[in-house]
């Protein structure tokens, strides 16, 4: 236990989040990507039964 505590002591901090207006819609056009990726791959393997 304490060596997790002094481990833990000298990890440095995280940085904190970047101020990007754009991340929101960043991750939204990535889900979308995903999205119709996955939707693709299942019509396409229903397709060729």
């Amino acid at each position: 236990m304490l060596f997790l505590s002094a481990f833990i002591r000298f990890k440095p901090a995280p940085e904190p989040p970047p101020n990007d207006l754009l991340a929101e819609a960043r991750l939204r056009l990535g889900h979308m990507g995903f999205t119709v990726i996955a939707l693709i791959f299942v019509l396409l393997s229903l397709w060729q039964r």
